[in-house]
């Protein structure tokens, strides 16, 4: 006895020219842009002309660009703090001669032995000294004037004399 044959449905699909032929344009420009995308990685040198190209290398990206802009504003920071010690180092020391200069002109000026044109000329001398300090004591970095305390932008002397902004005239 021969058992039943179940009936095979079997599909034929029938593939057409039109079918190959759009198959075949569609891979092509797929292909096309890729290699364009490829290309224009390749011009502008970065892999991503749009962050929602690849948004997770776009915020690492921007992290990176913030990170590197707090890292030259540091340098930039410790530049002007290093020019402020150097000058203030530099300046403290003159002043630090000249009323070394003072003092020799003092104790020599308190001698007997001088006399009252010799006293004068040692007079002159500090007072030029004085005018030299007054003038150290102006000394800018920056534009920034570093001996008037919070006050950076008006000079310590002002005419011969300590010019205080706090003190309203």
């Amino acid at each position: 006895m021969q058992q039943p044959r179940k009936k095979e449905l079997h599909k034929m699909v029938r593939v057409t020219q039109s079918m190959l032929s759009n198959n075949m344009l569609r891979n092509l420009n797929t292909s096309y842009s890729k290699m364009s995308k490829l290309q224009d990685q390749i011009n502008s040198g970065r892999k991503f002309a749009r962050p929602s190209d690849d948004p997770v290398a776009a915020v690492k990206g921007m992290d990176y660009r913030v990170q590197l802009d707090k890292v030259q504003q540091y340098t930039r920071n410790m530049n002007e703090v290093t020019a402020w010690v150097d000058t203030t180092d530099s300046t403290l020391s003159e002043i630090t001669n000249s009323l070394t200069r003072v003092q020799e002109l003092v104790t020599q000026a308190a001698n007997d032995t001088n006399t009252p044109d010799e006293r004068e000329k040692m007079a002159v001398e500090i007072k030029q000294i004085r005018l030299q300090i007054q003038d150290l004591a102006n000394t800018q970095v920056g534009g920034k004037y570093i001996f008037s305390g919070t006050h950076t932008q008006s000079p310590l002397f002002s005419n011969g004399t300590i010019a205080d902004p706090a003190i309203k005239t």
